[in-house]
């Protein structure tokens, strides 16, 4: 029906202009122009076509939820990684301005001073030397 309405309109609207000038001639009827204004399916048809569109609109709708689940991950992943490979360079600089500290504070006193134990947090969790 929608070729019919759609692709043929024109000539439908001919056929239906000599048909009702056909019939109406006997009663001194005659039509000048016929349009067509609005084609209404029959309500079965009419039905399916909307469920058709529904369950398009829904196939669409979870397609759109799955790769925004799939872009969330991927950012999700990302940031963790991120996380990881940011502290790893953190700790790793702190080490070595730690260590650095260090060998800087005993080329001047062998003995570790309150202030580098303050200062770097790995020294301090070591165990303390006795005097000896």
């Amino acid at each position: 029906m929608t070729e019919i309405v759609r692709d043929n309109r024109a000539d439908l609207m001919v056929k239906i202009r000599e048909q009702v000038n056909q019939e109406g001639g006997n009663l001194g009827i005659a039509a000048v122009d016929v349009r067509i204004r609005r084609a209404d399916l029959p309500r079965q048809i009419s039905e399916k076509v909307f469920s058709r569109m529904q369950s398009e609109r829904a196939r669409e709708a979870a397609e759109y939820r799955a790769k925004g689940s799939e872009t969330a991950q991927t950012i999700t992943a990302t940031a963790d990684r991120d996380v990881v490979v940011l502290r790893g360079n953190a700790q790793r600089q702190a080490d070595q301005t730690g260590a650095k500290a260090m060998r800087k504070e005993t080329a001047f006193s062998p003995k570790p001073t309150a202030r580098t134990l303050i200062s770097l947090p790995s020294i301090a969790r070591c165990k303390p030397m006795r005097p000896g």
